[in-house]
């Protein structure tokens, strides 16, 4: 049976972001934009993500105005040589797959469980931070209530453990981790 579609259940508001530029003519500070991103649907259905912004590289360029945040990214969740700055809204009672990316992720939680591929489990609430070091996790939410985190995940090497290199892995795919 295949999962909910949630897309139009949420009553979170669509994120809004503010960001800022320097004016290349004057270099004074001000607001590039002040929008709500397009929001997409993500894993089969069970939630709703935003990309807030990405860039293409690391150290970022701050001189350029340009939003990349609305191209697909080549590395699926992970800006390859960037960053990337998203939000996620997972629905009551649902489970993300199981999943790895070449990245580090700072996950600043509304309320969510973080669960590893070991089994351990880390009952996050509003504030909270996970940082998310190339491995194994889904989330949780064991609320009657939407939940929603920010993301913000930055290329790194893949992990290495006994000569094995552990790559990106989406549960479902043909992939193994």
């Amino acid at each position: 049976m295949p999962p909910p579609d949630v897309s139009n259940l949420t009553p979170l508001p669509n994120p809004r972001r503010v960001v800022t530029a320097n004016n290349p003519n004057t270099g004074i500070g001000e607001v590039l934009l002040e929008d709500t991103p397009q929001t997409t649907i993500g894993f089969k259905g069970i939630l709703r993500e935003a990309g807030i912004w990405t860039t293409n590289q690391s150290p970022a360029d701050n001189s350029s105005r340009e939003d990349v945040s609305l191209k697909p990214l080549e590395g699926g969740l992970v800006s390859p040589g960037g960053t990337n700055c998203r939000t996620t809204d997972l629905g009551p009672g649902q489970v993300t797959p199981m999943h790895r990316t070449n990245s580090i992720d700072y996950n600043i939680i509304s309320r969510a469980v973080h669960v590893l591929e070991d089994g351990s489990e880390q009952e996050v609430g509003p504030g909270d931070i996970v940082v998310q070091r190339g491995t194994n996790h889904r989330w949780e939410n064991r609320t009657n209530d939407w939940v929603r985190w920010v993301s913000v995940l930055v290329e790194a090497k893949p992990v290495e453990v006994n000569g094995k290199i552990l790559g990106p892995y989406f549960e479902g795919e043909d992939k193994h981790p």
